[in-house]
């Protein structure tokens, strides 16, 4: 044996017999106090991702042990955790996607150069949320949503319609011919929570106005697509800038609410560039009232000089000098309101949405006139607004729910057919069915009819639509 197995064997006794000593100088089982593990410490420091705030985390409850259920407080500070930014800073995943088949019945003239004429299967959204608490008062989130345009996409023109295609050969997979997409960033920011009353976020966030343009999620809003009101643009779908937001609690039952934000505006570089001097402002006020059901009020408005331009460059032999040339430029103004109640499985919802412009006398530039007794045209100072009101009642079977929505559009077309009045009137009824909290299938007609729109949207349309959504 080797000489250093004996001194071994003598250290290992010697230990042994400490441990011993020490287990029968310990109290009796039901006093013994167990110290948190990995997995106890972790919960808590986890707390609610938005918004960030502060987690009631003075005392915790440790698990049952031994025959009995022992209650202890376990000191935060003794661990290493700060109560007061016990706050869950993992990085986070989530995001939805939905897939639609429509089944066109009645689709002819203009309308369809957009809608499919025929049976048509798509995958319409798929995005991405990165989000992460960065401390119990800085939180950063992104969303991205990935898509397949620009392929097959119809570039128009009157004299000849062509659809986009991204096909190229791959050079990573022997030259075999694939469509390239693209990516959508819908919004990327970082958060400041100074107190319940005002938060800051700076960078690029959704509009806050109306329901359904910050939750704009498929699986959150109740149609297959979202209506006119919010996707005609008469606010801005997103902004680069700054947000202001807070939130008042009036009483027990009732909450006001506000965002405030100056931004680069809504032009065709406004993610990173602003072209004029003027920074758009926009306002949002809302009320909250949670008592014989829940009741919501907003209002927004938002104001901004769009600015469309190419840059000029001119050369001497002394200098060079890069100025605009004005594509287009007016002042947009635009008001929004919308209320929703919601009891047990009712939900009743209206928004109104309304955008003035009035062009500048450099930003009236001349355009191309194919539907008149002209050959150019300018663009009008114009009044466009639309709203729609929706009914839906969810029934305890499956979430199943019934609804009904009528759209209305009173649009001033000022691109191509400009002066031209459209009245848009849109009737639509579906059936929604939610099998688990993650996952919505929606079976829905829609009829479209079109008053005044001259040539171009002359015809009415009508199309079944199915389609499934789910979160992740």
């Amino acid at each position: 044996m080797s000489r250093w197995c004996a001194p071994t064997w003598l250290l290992a006794a010697v230990i042994v017999h400490a441990i011993a000593s020490s287990a029968a100088a310990q109290p009796a089982p039901d006093a013994v106090e167990v110290p948190p593990s990995a997995a106890e410490t972790k919960a808590l420091e986890a707390a609610p991702s938005e918004p960030v705030g502060v987690q009631d985390a003075g005392t915790e409850t440790a698990p049952a042990v031994g025959q009995g259920e022992v209650e202890e407080t376990i000191d935060l500070a003794a661990l290493g955790i700060d109560a007061e930014e016990a706050v869950d800073t993992r990085f986070s995943f989530g995001g939805f996607a939905d897939f639609t088949s429509v089944f066109p019945i009645l689709v002819r003239g203009a309308p369809s150069i957009g809608l499919p004429t025929k049976h048509t299967f798509y995958v319409g959204n798929a995005n991405v949320y990165m989000s992460k608490n960065l401390s119990s008062d800085f939180r950063a989130m992104g969303e991205v949503r990935f898509t397949y345009l620009p392929n097959g996409a119809v570039n128009f023109d009157p004299q000849s319609l062509q659809y986009v295609s991204t096909a190229v050969y791959d050079y990573a997979d022997n030259s075999r011919v694939v469509g390239w997409g693209g990516i959508i960033m819908q919004r990327l920011y970082l958060e400041w929570t100074l107190h319940r009353l005002l938060a800051v976020r700076i960078g690029q966030f959704l509009t806050p106005y109306g329901i359904w343009n910050v939750d704009h999620g498929s699986p959150v809003y109740i149609p297959v697509q979202r209506p006119y009101a919010i996707n005609n643009h008469y606010f801005p779908e997103r902004q680069t800038g700054l947000e202001l937001f807070g939130r008042w609690d009036a009483s027990n039952h009732s909450t006001l609410g506000y965002h405030f934000t100056i931004s680069n505006g809504g032009g065709s570089l406004n993610e990173y560039r602003d072209l004029d001097k003027n920074k758009a402002l926009g306002l949002r006020l809302y009320w909250e009232h949670n008592g014989a059901g829940f009741f919501r009020l907003g209002a927004s408005g938002y104001y901004a000089l769009e600015t469309a331009s190419q840059p000029k460059l001119t050369l001497s032999a002394e200098s060079i000098a890069v100025s605009s040339t004005i594509e287009s430029q007016y002042h947009a103004l635009a008001f929004a309101a919308d209320a929703s109640y919601k009891l047990r499985g009712l939900l009743l919802q209206a928004e109104w949405v309304s955008q003035q412009r009035k062009y500048t006398d450099e930003g009236r530039t001349a355009h191309a006139e194919y539907f008149a007794p002209v050959a150019v045209g300018f663009s009008s100072n114009s009044l466009s607004w639309a709203g729609y009101g929706l009914v839906a009642y969810t029934l305890p079977w499956f979430a199943l729910t019934p609804y009904f929505m009528f759209q209305y559009a009173r649009e001033v077309q000022t691109t191509t057919i400009p002066d031209y009045i459209v009245h848009t009137y849109v009737s639509t009824g579906g059936l929604s069915l939610r099998p688990d909290d993650a996952v919505v299938f929606k079976f829905e007609f829609a009829h479209s009819r079109y008053i005044n729109g001259g040539p171009v949207l002359n015809s009415p349309t009508s199309f079944l639509q199915l389609q499934a959504a789910w979160a992740f």
